[in-house]
């Protein structure tokens, strides 16, 4: 065999071996065109700092508008990949009111109720008081 057949050869089998690595962990998808976003089951955990019972929140997918109750701190919901979801009030409570911005669901997603003023406002709050004290 001349150089030029076994130089071919080693970039052949170079060339097998990437497509195979990358046909195993499933990254060729991305080469033929963009795919369908997969489906996943989203577990989530509230962590609640609010003066609420869990049983007022809901994620909701505003997308499909969608929610999963919490019970015993946790709520289950069909998503697909890239989902962005929030933290709301469940319709059972009317009277309540909660603003929480969106987070992208993941397998095992965090929630925080957090009802406590925000910091910013806070210090907002002791900067105005500050210069009226004055």
């Amino acid at each position: 065999m001349s150089n030029r057949n076994v130089i071919a050869a080693g970039i052949g089998a170079v060339f097998v071996m990437i497509v195979g690595v990358l046909f195993f962990r499933g990254d060729l998808d991305g080469l033929f065109g963009p795919r369908e976003p997969k489906m996943f089951l989203a577990t989530f955990t509230l962590v609640n700092e609010c003066p609420l019972a869990d049983s007022a929140f809901v994620v909701k997918n505003p997308t499909t508008h969608r929610t999963a109750p919490f019970s015993n701190g946790v709520a289950k919901m069909m998503v697909t990949e890239g989902t962005r979801v929030k933290l709301e009030i469940s319709a059972s409570f009317p009277d309540a009111s909660f603003a929480g911005g969106t987070v992208r669901a993941m397998p095992e997603t965090r929630m925080v109720a957090d009802c406590g003023t925000p910091d910013r406002m806070r210090n907002t709050i002791r900067a105005l008081s500050e210069q009226f004290a004055q």
